[in-house]
């Protein structure tokens, strides 16, 4: 997967990975400048590039959190990658893990806030690359990819928004990064007052009462932000993407053996024979549901285990995969959705600050 940035923006792109819940690396070229952008399970995980400004002691520097002798203390002339640096950072008593974290977090939005002004340069995404889970971050980059879809030229916008056939709708989860402090411009405050429900953007244009320019740029800075959702428009990511996601999952959550379980924790449990196979009927039946909980199939008060078991086996017998050798084109793509929906459910239960937030979410409902 691969292509350039004059034609296929930057911020687009990364909203494509986020959705299709994609891990890899995404590698961007501009000149001499370089970037990569690492992803898990379509998160941002880190954002890495040679631009001497971006390096993680330059990024230190600026910050002036650390006095400029300490950090000549701890390195010298001495020229190092940024994984070396952060263990010489963390060696030599300048930060502690914790701010260690926070450092590269900040490195990571600075990268990722430089890279998405690019409107040309080239772009390549290699599914097989991981970072190592102890650098792993886990980045909302929601407001960064809407400042960057208002900065882009009109004539680019216009073209990614052509047409009136595509459809929209309030993202699941818009509230919070609403109550999360993503900031709208008024037209945009107002165009998103006006999608409550799937509509095609020729009616948002049409009731907005704004001048249309204004109103399709508003639409794609809130698709880009994660408050809409958008179909039906061009994409950038082929349409293999959602089954590669999809068998991404399928392996990261494949039990491991006994042998390399981490000490203190015990694998689910064997599932018994009888429950080995499952039906695209079933899966379909369980995507329907109207809450994380009903799509998993537990109980409010499951605990973790035993959401982390219950998804285990709705991976080994539900997985689309298992259905894609005589399933017609639209069935694999009603297998592929009705997963990741089972997969969004177990990404929310078990973790327990946002399962907490959902409760509270689900409670304010009723």
């Amino acid at each position: 997967m691969n292509g350039r940035l004059s034609d296929q923006p930057l911020a687009e792109l990364v909203r494509e990975i986020s959705e299709a819940r994609l891990s890899g690396a995404l590698r961007l070229e501009r000149e001499r400048a370089k970037a990569v952008v690492y992803f898990e399970t379509g998160g941002v995980a880190a954002a890495v590039s040679n631009v001497r400004a971006l390096r993680l002691v330059e990024v230190l520097r600026r910050s002036g959190v650390v006095d400029a002798s300490r950090l000549y203390a701890a390195f010298g002339e001495r020229v190092m990658s940024d994984e070396q640096a952060g263990a010489t950072l963390v060696q030599s008593g300048v930060l502690d893990e914790s701010g260690l974290k926070r450092l590269q977090e900040r490195q990571s939005r600075e990268v990722l806030g430089e890279v998405l002004r690019w409107t040309d340069g080239q772009w390549a995404f290699d599914p097989r690359v991981r970072l190592a889970g102890a650098q792993a971050l886990r980045l909302d980059v929601s407001g960064l990819l809407a400042e960057s879809a208002r900065n882009l030229p009109p004539e680019l916008v216009a073209a990614r928004m052509h047409g009136d056939a595509q459809t929209v709708a309030p993202a699941e989860g818009f509230e919070e990064k609403l109550n999360g402090g993503l900031r709208l411009l008024p037209a945009e405050a107002f165009v998103m007052s006006r999608v409550y429900a799937p509509v095609r953007l020729g009616e948002v244009v049409a009731v907005s009462g704004l001048p249309e320019e204004e109103t399709r740029r508003a639409v794609y800075v809130l698709a880009l932000g994660g408050l809409l959702t958008r179909t039906g428009g061009p994409r950038i990511l082929p349409a293999e993407a959602q089954k590669l996601a999809t068998q991404q999952l399928a392996a990261a959550v494949a039990p491991a053996p006994e042998s390399t379980s981490q000490p203190g924790e015990r694998p689910p449990p064997a599932e018994p024979e009888r429950d080995t196979r499952g039906t695209v009927e079933e899966l379909f039946a369980l995507a329907r549901g109207a809450t994380h909980y009903e799509v998993l199939g537990v109980a409010r008060s499951a605990s973790a285990d035993e959401v982390k078991r219950v998804y285990y086996s709705h991976a080994r017998r539900l997985h689309p995969d298992r259905f894609r050798r005589d399933a017609d084109e639209e069935t694999r793509q009603r297998t592929d959705a009705a997963f990741a929906r089972v997969a969004q459910a177990y990404d929310v239960l078990k973790d327990a600050a946002l399962r907490a937030a959902y409760d509270l979410k689900l409670a304010k409902k009723q």
